[in-house]
């Protein structure tokens, strides 16, 4: 079995089964309670927000992030639709972020044993000049990956892999407006986080990580560190073989730049692609500086208020 850094606690078993594994909350297992509690939130968002277009299953995510609190979970739910409003995190267009994936850096492919889809990063490719972009990249891929989600489904699975980081890819702007995204915008969407081989800077990273999140979210954590064998061992326990990338032991066919030339076709001349950081004219800098803006004035979410500024100054 793969072993595990003293700051972190393996939990391959229970990590599994976490989101959904409440006996209530869900749809077709509400309390009478929680089942009045949803009509009157549907009730009073009908009114405020007509033509929202949120499901039944939408309202109870954040019914069960605010432990149904109305007076909570109404006030989250009107700033997420304000944000995808001014946002329109699902029109992003993916030639704007070609990038991540000629650079091998992101990879959606594959399903755990649960059948959730699987969003793999590595961590080593990433560059933190590119951190605005890098949040509307995973932002895209989420928007994505919950339009292709089978018929009850409502969780995402994220792996970081982080062999090969170092200092040079440690980007804490990316890491807060993700946090904050995730947390504030699509909650109870993540259905497990794996982190790979992580340094150890990362346990710095880690607590800090952990500040920001409630118990609920840390934990669908699980950490992976052992030999290229052990590794594997551990995934496997997590993933079927062929979800699995190949240099992790997996059989997975696809790559990231396999998967964006299935959607763009074949990666342009560096010269000729204007998102890379090299070419970025003033224009495109401008509109990521003013996308920058918008994220320095996004509330955070009610558990990380304040801390996420602390975590930030700490790690500076």
């Amino acid at each position: 079995m793969a072993t595990t850094d003293t700051s972190y606690q393996s939990q391959t078993k229970s990590v599994l089964h976490v989101a959904g594994s409440d006996p209530t909350g869900y749809l077709g297992r509400l309390t009478p309670s929680e089942q009045e509690t949803l009509d009157e939130f549907r009730k009073q968002l009908d009114s405020a927000n007509p033509g929202h277009g949120q499901t039944d299953r939408d309202l109870l995510r954040y019914l069960r992030a605010r432990e149904f609190k109305l007076d909570k979970s109404l006030p989250m739910i009107q700033k997420t639709l304000q944000w995808r409003s001014e946002m329109k995190p699902s029109e992003t267009p993916l030639e704007t972020i070609r990038e991540f994936y000629d650079r091998g850096e992101t990879l959606p492919a594959g399903k755990d044993l649960r059948g959730r889809p699987v969003v793999w990063t590595f961590n080593k490719h990433h560059n933190p000049e590119m951190a605005d972009l890098a949040v509307q990249n995973h932002l895209y891929l989420f928007e994505r990956l919950i339009k292709e989600m089978p018929e009850g489904e409502e969780t995402i699975v994220s792996v970081f892999d982080l062999t090969g980081y170092t200092m040079a890819n440690k980007d804490d702007k990316w890491r807060k407006n993700i946090i904050n995204a995730f947390q504030n915008h699509y909650p109870e969407r993540m259905g497990m986080f794996i982190i790979i081989n992580p340094p150890p800077i990362f346990g710095v990273i880690w607590w800090m990580i952990r500040m920001l999140m409630p118990k609920r979210t840390t934990q669908k954590f699980e950490f992976i560190k052992g030999t290229p064998e052990q590794v594997k061992e551990k995934l496997l326990e997590l993933f079927p073989e062929d979800s699995i990338p190949q240099h992790l032991g997996g059989t997975q066919q696809m790559t990231p730049q396999k998967w964006i030339e299935q959607q763009l076709g074949p990666a342009p001349p560096t010269a000729d692609r204007p998102w890379a950081p090299e070419n970025m004219d003033t224009k495109k800098k401008g509109w990521l500086s003013g996308w920058a803006k918008y994220w320095s004035r996004t509330p955070s979410n009610e558990n990380m208020e304040g801390d996420a500024d602390k975590a930030q100054a700490i790690s500076n």
